[in-house]
């Protein structure tokens, strides 16, 4: 299913990945993404803190090769505080 999806795949809950030290599967995924007959596109949705600048589940790091391949949303943001009324 991951490898064969029509649409972008949203990954939500990665965290058995480094328990089963399956982490090279995301590598794997990040190499098909915009292939012919590979994945559209994949986002994984990872909960973090400040404590560490790269992406990390579980303590083991996500394979990324550059700081484009991820981004922190700001606390603000989660927040909603852009939409809020400013008064």
């Amino acid at each position: 299913m991951l490898q064969t999806p029509e649409k972008t795949v949203l990954m939500v809950y990665p965290g058995l990945l480094p328990r089963y030290d399956q982490m090279d599967l995301l590598t794997r995924l990040r190499e098909q993404v915009g292939r012919p007959g590979g994945i559209p596109g994949l986002w994984m949705l990872i909960a973090s803190d400040a404590q560490t600048t790269l992406p990390v589940i579980d303590g083991k790091a996500v394979p990324v090769i550059g700081p484009a391949e991820w981004a922190r949303i700001p606390d603000g943001w989660l927040r909603n505080v852009h939409r809020s009324n400013a008064s």
